[in-house]
């Protein structure tokens, strides 16, 4: 059962924590499994809350200071909502020599955010990431998981007006 079907918007805390609660029970409360139960909850609330935080920390039996740590050390993870659709634009070398600077501009005007910050609507999010494993296909995003490549100017702003849609 996916972590959305277990929670749903405009549910109470009490919810919101026997949500978290199923989670964990879902990979056995095995905190050697704690990077699937975070990106779980990252896809369900666009962040990783510190409620969310504490509650697993005490499911599967370790420190809010362990969840913290590894929710800061991934770049997928946040503490703070990412937006409905999380574009993450790689900037590494070879991406910045095919052109990002251009298709940065282009999905940050598109957008109607800089890059780094979410939309004031909280439809879009728009960060940098050092990688997403496309070297070879650049400029490339990771918009909910979805990987698109060789990217242009104009095909961000298309990629930008279908999630307004």
């Amino acid at each position: 059962m996916a972590f959305s079907a277990i929670l749903q918007q405009g549910e109470s805390m009490s919810d919101r924590i026997a949500a978290i609660g199923a989670l964990a029970a879902k990979y056995d409360n095995d905190p050697t499994r704690l990077l699937d139960m975070l990106l779980a909850v990252q896809e369900q609330n666009r962040c990783v809350s510190d409620t969310a935080a504490r509650q697993l920390a005490r499911e599967v039996g370790l420190s809010w200071a362990d969840i913290q740590q590894t929710v800061s050390f991934y770049h997928l993870l946040s503490q703070k909502p990412r937006g409905q659709y999380t574009v993450y634009l790689n900037n590494g070398p070879v991406s910045i020599m095919q052109g990002y600077d251009e298709v940065a501009a282009a999905f940050s005007e598109a957008a109607g955010c800089p890059v780094d910050s979410v939309t004031a609507d909280g439809r879009i999010g728009l960060f940098a990431t050092a990688d997403i494993g496309m070297g070879d296909q650049e400029v490339a995003a990771l918009i909910n998981g979805t990987v698109f490549t060789h990217l242009t100017p104009e095909k961000a702003r298309a990629l930008v007006k279908a999630i307004q849609e």
